[in-house]
């Protein structure tokens, strides 16, 4: 800067120091006008009459003083001027690349802010500061304005508006600097941005920042020197005789000379020393040395203790209180506060302790104030004497005193000596015990430093001597004993859990320098203290369940390509490092490791064909069954979950191939079960357990050779009191957790599950349970089992092979699995009542379909299910053995594809064509010309698709067809069209349903019935409402009326018997219940559903019917049904007896003649039929594929006929015997001709599990082809390899062998082979492969390229070696399997994501101009700080720049960009391109 000094004249001359920043000082005299250089500065003095004018251009080359001495009285004036000149301006810049390619664009100048003195661009504020400093306006020009090719779709826009700031770099705060004293560094971070004309200011990418340089991002900081420690000189001796003490006062002073603290304490020099007075002193009163008395002794004190507060959080002491007692032991207290400083503004914060690291020091110590009373004078005189003694004679003839200190605790480097206090004789001055000194008279311990030996000064010295001498191992032990060991951190556990163990470095060092922490390793025997621990346990605890292998088995070939297996076993490792081997099932929820892996070995000279080994393999049902009622009897097939009642009996089977059914073995809960009178193993290989108890529930294991299949049982019923499960060997130890519970609630706190035993459907199981209303009576109660148990039965009678199951539910696993799938892919919000709508609609289906098939029985009004017998249902057959399992033509039971997830709430659709998946409800508005609803389904064999609407079959038309792929259409549907539509995929093993709800614009729609429903053999019945209902007298009726719409309809019921009335039975959940029905309960009852659409009403007729005996005793297996004017359709199984009644009155009696597919039973001989009841009732009985059709009844008289039918489906399973099977065997005495046994349904063939429930015909096998074999070849196996690799022998035995008609084996001379041709090799090489292996280096560092979110990858050397060491090529081991040389790691450094920021303001309102961008950055998750985009790249990078507004433009006068406003501010109208696009706008202009 320049200055100008001005002052009124004087006498006395200027005088004008100066002192550059070199430290050079000089002084100058001007009394003369004139030019002066002084110290590289031009100073030009000019003397007036009435002033003086001193002036000096800068820039100034030093520190100038100015001294004026004046001499007069008179008031004198001085005036200073400076004058700073401008050294930041704006500078036009470049015009910047063209904003388009070509076809015409623009480009423009901007301003930039401009340091004179460096000659670089600095940030815009620098120009700011100066209201002289003008920004230019940008210039603007036309440029590639050639025309672009044909091929372009539009003009590559440039990635900058024309009208926004042009971006530039901004930088962060500095960062605090790096040290807070003698010299450091501090940082920011500089990144590109741009701002919009709101002013909002958002990162870019770098690139766009390049013409601009960055501004320095590291500088130093804090330079000036560190705080120091300052002694200042000693006091005087505190004694004039003997032994005293001496202070001094040690400041901490910064580099402005000022005492603030801040210097390493470590370092501080001692404040206080012994000091001896050269006059000795006759008779010392102390053993002590005498303290100094105030003010010395309290500020050196407080000195000494005074902890300086750092800008690392730390404990800093205050002043110690007074002692608490003027003489004697007292207490002092202090405060201790956890502090830090805060460097940018220099004060001082108070912290929690918890922040500050290390021991807090204490707040409480003794303190010792000389003694009490007559101890503080000595006896004058012989009568003071006297009397002293006698004092002391009775009350304190002993005294705690100081005698002296012990030894120093380190023989070099500076210690610690402790104050020794003895008890005192005070007359003799003999020391005695303790115990004769009052003991809370002791005084504190006192502990003070010993200074070093000179010699170890000398010491000090002489190993620094040393070290500059490059002496690495100087004889150290000459001079001093080390005694400290220093130990290292522990390293890392060794394991998880178990015990794992912990290691550290422990050392032996010598202390040099206390006060600098100085240390030097020596040999451990200089150390006479024991050596800390080295070793030690860690991380004691039980690690969870985990599979184990085993070593890998021998290859299950000698040569040639073969397989290896091994044994896994489920342990964990205790917490005292013992391995423990748990039940198989305590891992079932893990992985398996892999059990079979291939193996090569050296090339078979002769490959023969292999001989498929023949294994046992298990067939297994995988179902459901849950038990409704209390039944004597039950039997299962293994493979299945069962939910049973107490007290039932049980029959497993285990049907098997290859292996007789003696040898089969069951496991309850993994240990081999032994026969009782309870619970006995069949010699056919079934389990029977007779009246089931609590203790009985678990998992059952058949074991037949290697394959096995579990069946699992749990018990349910009615608890009044808590349960406790019965404690056992097997089950106190399995935590056996379903890992995902189903969001269902069971309100019944009573109904109760067997726990334990992980199943998966336990919640399904029970929602069920509740829904169904099952009660004691159905269920029974667990209350008395224990004396159930003890009174239990003896063993009870055989139960053959028939199957029966009567009253027990029977669900697909698969379809249980489904649902399980389906609610955990939703919301966890909406997983509860997504979960009870799914076992709802299970529940619906279950009972439709019995009801489809079983239209007599059903769903009744107590809630209790027909029975299901499992030859209604034949089921899913899995096999145990895998490659049946896996076989393509294995049987499938039909499963839905691609079918969406059931929606909560109905899919709108106001569009004129409607494609759905069936699950969904549909919401219709306006007219819609054509709906379809897709049913997709697999299975094998195809199953075949069904439509039902309310419950019934759909009859298809001219509107409401049927397409190839199995989807419902439905053209211009309207009101007669909504309602339930349910689609049905079956096949022979077994069904899948889904349901949807159609309605139009939200009006009710209720699932009503239009058949006629006819219930004979059963007391309770449900039917929904639409239909005409027939039961017997006395039965319970449920009428349901279901009913869908948005918003949810209200349900209200009303009878009709002659005139309307309101319902006088109760009513719940929208079902009428009729109880005991009586002839005053026939009549109509209308459902009527209304909502804000609209209302609707469905009527069913409910009628009363007295019935023959022949219905009303009839037994098991019995189908009792009656005929219709509409048809009545039933399915049956094979073999069954059919009772078809034909009840029809007249008058006269009507004539009643029966047919069989229109023709007369008279003329059917291959039919077996009874009639009765005077031809009403037709008895059929073992129906077959011959009865399937329509059996109808016609009834005449003179006033005329009326005809009813029934639709008889037959169904079921059969056997089927080959006459014609191969013999087993070509000669010898043990070929047998057996008669092969098919499974047939419906006359395809299917697995024979299928008729398992069917007798089997006799099949008496026959002897064939009994004659001599021919001589053959018998070789024996080869022995094992001489030598595991690298070449080896292996030999066999050949002879010459035939097998005679007897069955006898006899050897033969090897002349009878020979016409077999040559006779085979019994030596050959083996193991030829070279003794080699794969060896790999340690995995490297995870810094490789990021493969997902915290994700990236590391990587290992491979090397192939012999096992002796010495490396060979790779081609050596090509035979082995080859160990991965990368893997997946988790690592911090990818723990970044692509995140996009809001799109700009489109840069046009119409037309194919218009873009916008947005920023797109790769962000870490943790800092939030944006880093590489490379290590984003595993996931696609997001758009940053998009086409907007993309509409035509209309020819109208209007403004198509949102800067039309600053086209108008900076003139630009002119310009042809922004007049037209800001028409409206410079209109004016």
């Amino acid at each position: 800067r320049s200055d100008n000094l001005q002052t009124q004249p004087r006498s006395s001359p200027f005088h004008l120091e100066s002192k550059t920043l070199q430290g050079h000082k000089g002084e100058n005299s001007l009394s003369t006008s004139g030019s002066y250089p002084i110290e590289n500065t031009t100073v030009d003095f000019q003397k007036f009459a009435d002033k003086e004018i001193l002036r000096m251009s800068g820039p100034l080359g030093a520190d100038f003083t100015v001294k004026i001495h004046y001499v007069s009285t008179l008031d004198s004036t001085v005036q200073f001027i400076f004058y700073q000149p401008i050294i930041h301006r704006w500078r036009e810049t470049d015009f910047f690349p063209c904003s388009a390619t070509c076809g015409g664009g623009y480009q423009l100048t901007s301003a930039e802010c401009f340091d004179l003195r460096s000659s670089r661009v600095v940030p815009d504020q620098y120009c700011h500061y100066y209201p002289e400093n003008v920004k230019s306006k940008p210039k603007l020009q036309e440029c590639n304005m050639d025309p672009c090719p044909a091929s372009d779709g539009f003009k590559q826009i440039m990635p900058y508006d024309l009208y926004h700031p042009l971006p530039r770099w901004d930088h962060t705060p500095w960062t605090a600097c790096s040290t807070s004293c003698g010299g450091g560094i501090q940082s920011r971070t500089a990144s590109c941005v741009e701002e919009d004309m709101q002013g909002n200011v958002v990162s870019v990418e770098e690139w766009k920042c390049t013409y601009a340089p960055k501004m320095a991002q590291v500088q130093p900081c804090n330079v000036f020197d560190c705080p120091k420690w300052l002694a200042q000189e000693w006091s005087s001796c505190t004694v004039t005789c003997g032994q005293g003490l001496r202070y001094r006062v040690v400041l901490c002073i910064d580099h402005r000379g000022i005492h603030a603290g801040g210097c390493n304490p470590k370092a501080k020099p001692h404040i206080k020393e012994d000091c001896v007075a050269p006059i000795p002193c006759y008779k010392p009163k102390e053993k002590l040395p005498v303290e100094a008395k105030l003010p010395w002794y309290k500020q050196a004190q407080e000195l000494d203790e005074e902890t300086a507060v750092t800008e690392d959080p730390s404990f800093v002491p205050d002043v110690w209180s007074p002692c608490s007692r003027t003489c004697g032991v007292g207490t002092q207290q202090r405060t201790v506060k956890c502090q830090v400083l805060l460097s940018f503004s220099q004060t001082v914060a108070d912290l929690p302790e918890d922040e500050c690291e290390g021991p807090k020091p204490q707040v409480l110590q003794s303190c010792y104030s000389g003694p009490c009373g007559e101890e503080l004078h000595e006896p004058h005189g012989e009568e003071d004497e006297e009397l002293t003694v006698s004092h002391r004679t009775d009350e304190e003839l002993h005294d705690w005193e100081y005698e002296g200190f012990t030894e120093c605790s380190e023989s070099c480097g500076g210690g610690l000596q402790e104050a020794v206090v003895v008890c005192l004789n005070q007359q003799t001055r003999v020391i005695v015990e303790e115990g004769l000194c009052t003991s809370h008279r002791r005084p504190p311990s006192l502990l003070k430093t010993c200074q070093p030996d000179p010699l170890m000064t000398c010491f000090s010295f002489l190993l620094l001597f040393y070290r500059q001498l490059d002496i690495l191992n100087p004889p150290l032990h000459i001079f001093c004993l080390p005694d400290r060991w220093e130990a290292g951190k522990w390293s890392s556990c060794s394991a998880t859990c178990g015990v794992g163990l912990q290691t550290r470095d422990v050392v032996c060092t010598l202390l040099l320098s206390r006060e600098n922490n100085e240390t030097v390793v020596v040999s451990e025997d200089k150390c006479r203290h024991s050596k800390p621990a080295m070793v030690q346990a860690c991380n004691r605890f039980d690690c969870p369940p985990s599979w184990y292998p085993q070593d890998w088995q021998q290859c299950s070939v000698t040569c040639g390509e073969g397989t290896q297996s091994i044994s896994v076993f489920c342990r964990k490792m205790d917490r005292n490092g013992k391995s423990v081997t748990l039940n198989p099932g305590r891992c079932s929820s893990l992985p398996q490791p892999r059990l079979v892996r291939p193996c090569s070995l050296a090339p078979c000279t002769k490959p023969s064909k292999p001989v498929p080994k023949l294994t046992a393999y298990l067939f297994s049902l995988r179902k459901v069954y849950i038990q409704l009622r209390k039944e004597r009897r039950l039997q299962f097939v293994v493979g299945g979950y069962a939910f049973l009642i107490p007290t039932t009996s049980v029959v497993i089977r285990c049907p098997n191939r290859r292996l007789r059914k003696t040898l089969i073995r069951w496991e309850k809960d993994g240990e081999l079960l032994a026969g009782s009178s309870h619970l006995t193993v069949s010699p056919y290989g079934y389990l029977s357990i007779h009246h089931l108890r609590l203790s009985d529930a678990g998992i059952y294991t058949c074991i037949a050779g290697q394959a096995q299949e579990n069946f699992i049982i749990k018990l349910i019923g009615f608890k009044q009191k808590p349960v406790l499960h019965p404690p056992g060997p097997n089950l106190k130890d399995k935590p056996w957790i379903s890992p995902r519970n189903l969001p269902v609630s069971v309100h019944n706190a009573k109904l109760w599950l067997t726990p334990g035993h992980f199943s998966q459907y336990d919640d399904i199981v029970l929602h069920l349970i509740e829904k169904m209303g099952l009660d004691e009576e159905h269920l029974g109660s667990l209350d008395a089992l224990d004396s159930s148990e003890r009174n239990s039965s003896l063993l009870e009678d055989d139960f053959g092979l028939e199957v029966a199951a009567p009253m027990t539910l029977t669900i697909d696993q698969k379809r249980l699995d489904e649902i399980i799938k389906n609610v955990f892919s939703q919301p966890e919000e909406l997983q509860t009542s997504h979960a009870d709508k799914l076992i709802t609609q299970l529940l619906s289906e279950i009972h439709t379909d019995n009801v489809l098939k079983y239209p007599d029985g059903g769903f009744n009004a107590s809630n209790s299910w027909k029975s299901t017998d499992h030859k209604s249902h034949p089921s899913e057959a899995t096999l145990a053995n895998p490659e049946f399992r896996d076989s393509d033509k294995s049987f499938r039971p039909p499963v839905f594809g691609t079918t969406p997830h059931h929606q909560k709430r109905p899919q709108e659709t106001s569009s004129s064509e409607f494609v759905g998946h069936v699950g969904q409800d549909v919401l219709l508005h306006g007219r819609v010309n054509r709906l379809v609803l897709k049913c997709e389904a697999t299975g094998n064999p195809k199953p075949s698709i069904r439509w039902f609407k309310n419950g019934e079959h759909l009859h298809f038309g001219n509107r409401v067809g049927l397409l190839p792929d199995g989807s419902l259409q439905i053209l211009a549907p309207g009101a007669a069209d909504m309602g339930f539509y349910r689609c049905t995929a079956s096949n022979s093993l077994g069904f899948v349903s889904l349901s949807s709800h159609v309605t139009q614009g939200g009006k009710p729609v209720i699932r009503a019935s239009t058949s006629e429903r006819v219930f004979l053999n059963t007391s309770s019945v449900m039917a929904d409402v639409g239909s005409t209902v027939k039961v017997l007298l006395g039965a319970n009726v449920t009428l349901r009326c279901q009913a869908e719409g948005v918003p949810k309809p209200k349900i209200s019921w009303s009878f009709l018997h002659g005139k309307s009335e309101a319902i006088h039975h109760p009513v719940k959940n929208d079902s009428v219940l009729v109880s005991n029905a009586s002839l005053r309960d026939e009549g109509h009852y209308v459902c009527r559903a209304a909502n804000l659409h609209g209302q609707v009403t469905v009527m069913t007729h409910l009628l009363l019917l007295g019935m023959s005996l022949y219905f009303l005793l009839t037994g098991p297996g019995t189908h009792t049904l009656l005929s219709t004017e509409a048809g009545t359709t039933e399915m049956v199984n094979r073999g069954s007896t059919v009772l078809i009644g034909c009840f029809i009155q007249g008058h006269p009696t009507p004539r009643i003649s029966w047919f069989q597919n229109g023709k007369p039973l008279s003329l059917l001989s291959d039919l077996t039929y009874q009639l009765l009841e005077g031809n009403q009732i037709l008895q059929l009985s073992n129906v077959s594929s011959r009865t399937n059709g329509e059996v109808s009844c016609l009834a005449e008289n003179e006033a005329g006929t009326l005809l009813q039918r029934v639709l008889l489906l037959i169904h079921g399973h059969q056997w089927s015997v080959d006459d014609t099977p191969p013999c087993s065997a070509t000669c010898g005495n043990k070929g047998i001709r057996s008669a092969r046994l098919r499974c047939l349904f419906n006359g395809t063939e299917v697995d024979r599990v299928m008729c398992h429930h069917v007798p089997q015909p006799s099949v008496e096998p026959l002897a064939c082809n009994v004659r001599d074999c021919p001589p053959r070849w018998l070789l024996m196996p080869w022995s094992p390899c001489s030598r595991t690799c690298g070449g080896g022998v292996q030999s066999r035995r050949v002879t010459c062998h035939q097998v005679t008609a007897d069955g006898l084996s006899v050897t033969l001379p090897a002349e009878n082979c020979t016409s077999l041709g040559k006779r085979p090799t019994d030596l050959q090489p083996c193991n030829r492969m070279s003794c080699a292996e794969w060896t790999m280096s340690a995995w490297g560092q995870c810094n490789g390229q990021c493969v997902g979110l915290r994700q990236s990858t590391q990587h290992r050397q491979l090397f192939c070696q012999m096992k002796t060491g010495i490396p060979v090529p790779a081609s050596h081991c090509s035979g082995l399997p080859r160990p991965p040389i990368s893997r997946n790691c988790t690592t911090d450094a990818c723990n970044l994501q692509w995140r996009v920021g809001s799109w700009t303001p489109c840069t046009a309102t119409c037309g194919t101009s218009g873009f916008q961008t947005r920023r797109v950055e790769c962000i870490h998750l943790r800092s939030g700080k944006a880093g590489r985009e490379q290590l984003c790249s595993w996931k696609p990078r997001p758009a940053n720049w998009q086409h907007c507004n993309t509409g035509h433009c209309e020819t109208e006068c209007r403004d198509t960009t949102i800067y039309c406003e600053k086209v108008q501010q900076l003139k630009l109208c002119q310009l042809p391109q922004f007049g037209v696009r800001c028409c409206e706008s410079c209109k004016a202009t």
